[in-house]
């Protein structure tokens, strides 16, 4: 991504906005196309010492990454940054930055199960959001649900990766489900 352009997004980027990226990789490519999507991972812009940042859940625990760091590892350089339609007061984006501290360090959950201990990306943004705001990011859905609504998205790698075993009661949430969320708006697109 350009410095123009990361330049763009920096003054553009308010506190409590949620970027989605594409992930190069072969897990994160089977997540695209399990769920139809064109974004695999999510995050949310905070602002630490006065440097975007974003508080995320990746391999191997959540953590809060640079801002430039996070946008690097898109996929030729996709990016969607989203905001919320109610505009998030100074409150509000307090409490997020808070939550998002609260669950930092967690151990990344490579099932994507919603009922662990553990994270991953689009857990973590609707926990943090749920917590300090009461507002819902995306949908939390079982298994099954999701490959009713995408039955091609039962690829052999899910099979091999739950090795023979979908555990299609278990609920998951997906970046895609937040993505589309109509309680947010796309700030910037980058494609």
């Amino acid at each position: 991504m350009n410095q123009a352009w990361v330049h763009k997004l920096k003054n553009r980027l308010k506190e409590g906005d949620i970027l989605f990226i594409s992930i190069p990789n072969f897990l994160y490519k089977a997540i695209e196309k399990g769920t139809q999507s064109p974004t695999s991972h999510v995050g949310i812009a905070i602002k630490v010492d006065n440097q975007w940042m974003v508080a995320e859940s990746k391999v191997p625990f959540s953590c809060i990454s640079t801002l430039a760091d996070f946008v690097a590892r898109s996929d030729n350089n996709w990016l969607s940054v989203k905001r919320y339609k109610g505009d998030l007061n100074a409150q509000q984006i307090q409490k997020i930055k808070q939550t998002c501290h609260q669950h930092l360090g967690r151990l990344y959950n490579f099932g994507f199960i919603f009922d662990s201990n553990q994270q991953f990306c689009s857990k973590f943004v609707y926990q943090v959001f749920r917590q300090a705001t009461g507002i819902k990011v995306g949908e939390v859905e079982s298994f099954s649900a999701l490959l009713t609504k995408s039955p091609d998205g039962l690829t052999l790698f899910w099979w091999l990766w739950f090795c023979g075993f979908v555990p299609l009661n278990a609920n998951t949430i997906t970046p895609y489900s937040q993505w589309i969320d109509p309680k947010f708006s796309e700030v910037l697109f980058n494609a």
